[in-house]
């Protein structure tokens, strides 16, 4: 499985960083996972008013476009200069995760699988792929 660690989707917002829905597809075929990132110029075209609600819109898509086994948080607090709106440190994650909860109709099993569960489950693979 391939995670795209540090990555968004095309479809939400045009940049070559953010991955675009043919190859999501493929991600979901092999089981990998796209990590949302938090940087506003990957997020929209105004990035210095982006918030966590584009992040959300960024998830919500990968989510409803190959399912929710195949997204997760890259965030990318390290080496960014400047915070997205509303998303300034992990103490902020909360408002996302509410976001996606009471706006975007995920369920607790969901962001469980968005906050560790998909990226432990790729890691899982891959190390018992290299004990057999």
């Amino acid at each position: 499985p391939v995670i795209f660690s540090h990555s968004n989707a095309r479809a939400v917002f045009d940049n070559a960083r953010n991955v675009p829905d043919d190859i999501l597809k493929m991600v979901k075929t092999n089981g990998g996972v796209v990590m949302v990132n938090f940087v506003g110029w990957y997020l929209g075209p105004r990035f210095d008013q982006t918030s966590y609600k584009d992040v959300a819109h960024h998830l919500d898509h990968i989510k409803n476009f190959i399912g929710v086994d195949h997204v997760g948080i890259g965030s990318d607090f390290d080496g960014v200069w400047f915070s997205t709106n509303g998303l300034f440190d992990v103490s902020d994650f909360p408002r996302l995760l509410m976001e996606l909860l009471e706006n975007k109709g995920w369920t607790e099993e969901d962001i469980g699988k968005l906050t560790s569960g998909n990226v432990l489950r790729v890691m899982e693979f891959l190390n018992e792929s290299r004990s057999t």
